[in-house]
């Protein structure tokens, strides 16, 4: 969303590719980053990936100090 607002003529989708680029990652990963700020902007929540998980290991998305700082 940052770079939206400093770049406002790039898409969002080149935007996010150059986000997951700086990370040494791809497309998938852009459109992950898209879809992520769709839920941000409507429900203020980023839904929480099951796959590959260890069902022990907790995310930092529910950390109480990770989301007062966000």
């Amino acid at each position: 969303m940052y770079l939206q607002r400093k770049q406002r003529k790039i898409p969002r989708a080149e935007l996010a590719l150059i986000t997951a680029n700086t990370f040494n990652r791809g497309k998938w990963v852009a459109k992950k980053i898209v879809s992520w700020e769709i839920s941000w902007r409507n429900s203020r929540t980023i839904p929480e990936g099951k796959q590959g998980r260890f069902a022990k290991v907790s995310s930092w998305f529910n950390d109480e100090g990770v989301q007062l700082a966000v």
